[in-house]
Protein backbone atom coordinates (compact mmCIF):
# COMPACT_ATOMS: atom_id res chain seq x y z
CA UNK A 1 0.00 0.00 0.00
CA UNK A 2 1.19 3.30 -1.09
CA UNK A 3 2.04 5.79 1.55
CA UNK A 4 0.77 8.96 0.99
CA UNK A 5 3.21 12.71 1.81
CA UNK A 6 2.33 15.01 3.84
CA UNK A 7 3.66 18.28 1.73
CA UNK A 8 3.90 21.74 3.16
CA UNK A 9 1.20 22.28 1.73
CA UNK A 10 -1.18 20.32 3.67
CA UNK A 11 0.70 21.43 6.61
CA UNK A 12 -0.12 25.56 5.79
CA UNK A 13 -3.68 24.44 4.82
CA UNK A 14 -4.09 22.60 8.58
CA UNK A 15 -2.82 25.25 10.13
CA UNK A 16 -4.64 27.93 8.52
CA UNK A 17 -8.27 25.87 8.79
CA UNK A 18 -7.50 25.71 12.18
CA UNK A 19 -5.92 29.11 12.86
CA UNK A 20 -9.11 30.91 13.72
CA UNK A 21 -9.81 27.47 16.09
CA UNK A 22 -6.58 27.90 18.27
CA UNK A 23 -6.96 31.63 18.56
CA UNK A 24 -10.06 31.05 19.87
CA UNK A 25 -9.65 28.26 22.29
CA UNK A 26 -6.01 31.06 23.43
CA UNK A 27 -8.59 33.72 24.17
CA UNK A 28 -10.85 31.69 25.97
CA UNK A 29 -8.05 30.53 28.46
CA UNK A 30 -6.50 33.77 29.38
CA UNK A 31 -9.83 34.99 30.08
CA UNK A 32 -10.32 31.46 32.34
CA UNK A 33 -6.69 31.92 33.92
CA UNK A 34 -7.24 36.19 34.68
CA UNK A 35 -11.00 35.24 36.00
CA UNK A 36 -9.70 32.88 38.60
CA UNK A 37 -7.01 35.31 40.08
CA UNK A 38 -9.49 38.26 39.98
CA UNK A 39 -11.03 37.71 42.55
CA UNK A 40 -11.29 35.39 45.59
CA UNK A 41 -13.88 33.18 44.34
CA UNK A 42 -11.98 29.98 43.53
CA UNK A 43 -10.01 30.41 46.95
CA UNK A 44 -13.83 30.29 48.69
CA UNK A 45 -14.77 27.36 46.68
CA UNK A 46 -11.00 25.73 47.43
CA UNK A 47 -11.53 26.23 51.63
CA UNK A 48 -15.23 24.62 51.06
CA UNK A 49 -14.45 21.32 48.81
CA UNK A 50 -11.30 20.36 51.13
CA UNK A 51 -13.40 21.01 54.04
CA UNK A 52 -15.02 17.91 52.87
CA UNK A 53 -11.78 16.62 50.38
CA UNK A 54 -8.90 17.47 52.11
CA UNK A 55 -6.96 16.10 49.63
CA UNK A 56 -8.06 15.41 45.37
CA UNK A 57 -6.69 15.66 42.23
CA UNK A 58 -8.41 17.03 39.46
CA UNK A 59 -8.82 13.33 37.76
CA UNK A 60 -10.33 11.50 40.82
CA UNK A 61 -14.23 12.04 39.95
CA UNK A 62 -13.12 10.64 36.53
CA UNK A 63 -14.99 7.62 36.18
CA UNK A 64 -17.55 8.82 39.52
CA UNK A 65 -18.51 12.50 38.15
CA UNK A 66 -22.43 11.63 39.21
CA UNK A 67 -20.97 12.26 42.68
CA UNK A 68 -20.13 16.00 42.85
CA UNK A 69 -22.73 18.68 41.63
CA UNK A 70 -21.95 20.20 38.20
CA UNK A 71 -20.37 23.61 39.93
CA UNK A 72 -17.68 21.34 41.92
CA UNK A 73 -16.78 18.93 38.64
CA UNK A 74 -16.26 22.04 37.00
CA UNK A 75 -13.83 23.98 39.50
CA UNK A 76 -11.74 20.53 40.32
CA UNK A 77 -10.95 20.82 36.56
CA UNK A 78 -10.17 24.56 36.79
CA UNK A 79 -7.39 23.19 39.19
CA UNK A 80 -4.54 22.30 36.58
CA UNK A 81 -5.19 26.28 34.87
CA UNK A 82 -4.93 27.77 38.27
CA UNK A 83 -1.56 25.77 38.99
CA UNK A 84 -0.65 27.35 35.84
CA UNK A 85 -1.23 30.91 36.62
CA UNK A 86 0.33 30.35 40.50
CA UNK A 87 3.63 28.96 38.58
CA UNK A 88 3.78 32.22 36.12
CA UNK A 89 3.07 33.90 38.95
CA UNK A 90 6.38 32.30 40.61
CA UNK A 91 8.63 31.97 37.85
CA UNK A 92 8.36 35.91 37.59
CA UNK A 93 8.87 36.38 41.71
CA UNK A 94 11.72 33.89 40.94
CA UNK A 95 9.95 31.49 43.52
CA UNK A 96 10.66 27.94 42.97
CA UNK A 97 8.38 24.44 43.37
CA UNK A 98 9.28 22.23 45.68
CA UNK A 99 10.22 18.77 44.15
CA UNK A 100 9.21 15.53 46.09
CA UNK A 101 9.60 12.37 44.19
CA UNK A 102 7.50 12.87 41.04
CA UNK A 103 5.53 16.08 42.49
CA UNK A 104 6.32 19.53 41.68
CA UNK A 105 4.14 21.84 43.85
CA UNK A 106 3.97 25.01 45.73
CA UNK A 107 2.78 26.38 49.01
CA UNK A 108 -0.78 28.58 48.44
CA UNK A 109 -1.62 30.93 51.52
CA UNK A 110 -5.69 31.64 51.84
CA UNK A 111 -5.14 35.09 54.35
CA UNK A 112 -8.76 35.67 54.36
CA UNK A 113 -9.66 32.28 55.70
CA UNK A 114 -6.66 31.36 57.26
CA UNK A 115 -6.24 27.92 55.05
CA UNK A 116 -3.09 26.25 53.63
CA UNK A 117 -2.53 24.25 50.73
CA UNK A 118 -0.01 22.53 48.57
CA UNK A 119 -1.01 22.78 44.83
CA UNK A 120 0.88 21.18 42.39
CA UNK A 121 1.14 18.51 39.39
CA UNK A 122 2.33 14.43 39.31
CA UNK A 123 3.94 13.76 36.62
CA UNK A 124 3.67 11.00 34.98
CA UNK A 125 1.25 9.80 31.40
CA UNK A 126 -0.17 12.83 30.81
CA UNK A 127 0.32 14.31 34.55
CA UNK A 128 -2.52 14.83 37.79
CA UNK A 129 -2.85 17.89 39.51
CA UNK A 130 -3.48 17.66 42.95
CA UNK A 131 -4.50 19.72 45.72
CA UNK A 132 -3.54 19.55 49.90
CA UNK A 133 -5.11 21.01 52.32
CA UNK A 134 -2.27 21.19 55.18
CA UNK A 135 -1.07 22.86 58.49
CA UNK A 136 1.31 25.78 57.71
CA UNK A 137 4.90 24.95 58.78
CA UNK A 138 8.20 26.02 58.73
CA UNK A 139 9.39 23.35 56.46
CA UNK A 140 7.28 25.22 53.19
CA UNK A 141 7.70 28.45 52.01
CA UNK A 142 3.40 29.44 51.21
CA UNK A 143 3.00 32.11 48.90
CA UNK A 144 -0.21 34.10 49.75
CA UNK A 145 -2.82 34.06 46.83
CA UNK A 146 -3.25 38.23 47.85
CA UNK A 147 0.33 38.66 46.21
CA UNK A 148 -0.66 36.56 43.13
CA UNK A 149 -3.89 38.38 42.66
CA UNK A 150 -2.50 41.48 42.65
CA UNK A 151 0.48 40.59 40.97
CA UNK A 152 2.59 41.84 43.68
CA UNK A 153 6.64 41.85 42.64
CA UNK A 154 8.42 39.97 45.29
CA UNK A 155 10.94 42.80 47.72
CA UNK A 156 14.22 40.75 46.25
CA UNK A 157 13.06 40.67 42.47
CA UNK A 158 14.97 43.94 41.76
CA UNK A 159 18.03 42.86 43.54
CA UNK A 160 18.08 39.21 41.73
CA UNK A 161 17.66 40.29 38.28
CA UNK A 162 20.58 43.16 39.26
CA UNK A 163 22.68 39.91 40.27
CA UNK A 164 21.76 37.84 37.19
CA UNK A 165 22.47 41.27 34.77
CA UNK A 166 26.31 41.17 36.48
CA UNK A 167 26.60 38.24 36.84
CA UNK A 168 26.01 37.63 32.61
CA UNK A 169 28.32 41.03 31.93
CA UNK A 170 31.05 39.22 34.09
CA UNK A 171 30.45 35.56 31.62
CA UNK A 172 30.56 37.66 29.03
CA UNK A 173 33.90 39.96 29.95
CA UNK A 174 35.47 36.68 30.93
CA UNK A 175 34.50 34.82 27.45
CA UNK A 176 35.81 38.39 25.15
CA UNK A 177 39.18 38.03 27.53
CA UNK A 178 39.55 34.68 26.32
CA UNK A 179 38.30 32.58 29.02
CA UNK A 180 37.08 29.14 27.64
CA UNK A 181 33.15 29.26 27.62
CA UNK A 182 33.93 25.54 28.73
CA UNK A 183 35.83 26.62 32.22
CA UNK A 184 33.30 29.51 33.23
CA UNK A 185 30.62 26.71 33.08
CA UNK A 186 32.48 24.00 34.76
CA UNK A 187 33.30 26.86 37.48
CA UNK A 188 30.13 27.49 37.84
CA UNK A 189 28.95 24.05 37.95
CA UNK A 190 31.13 22.93 40.28
CA UNK A 191 30.34 26.50 43.08
CA UNK A 192 26.71 25.64 42.35
CA UNK A 193 26.63 22.05 43.40
CA UNK A 194 29.53 22.68 46.55
CA UNK A 195 26.57 25.26 47.80
CA UNK A 196 23.68 22.53 46.97
CA UNK A 197 25.78 20.34 48.96
CA UNK A 198 26.15 22.36 52.08
CA UNK A 199 22.57 23.36 51.91
CA UNK A 200 21.82 19.67 52.17
CA UNK A 201 23.90 19.06 54.99
CA UNK A 202 22.26 22.32 57.04
CA UNK A 203 25.40 24.54 56.82
CA UNK A 204 26.18 27.75 55.68
CA UNK A 205 28.03 27.91 52.12
CA UNK A 206 31.44 29.24 52.68
CA UNK A 207 33.85 29.96 49.86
Amino acid sequence: MERMLITDEDIKEYVNKNKDKWLKEKEEKKFKLESLFSSYDYMNWLNRFTAKHENFCDDDFIYFFEELPKNDLEQVKNLALFFEGIREYADKNYIYPNIYEYQSYYGIKDSVNEVYYKIGVIEGQGGSFFCDRVEPTSELDFIDFNDIMNNKVGENVEEIENGLDNMSSLVISLYEKGVPIEAIKDTFDKTIKEIELSKENGKEYKK
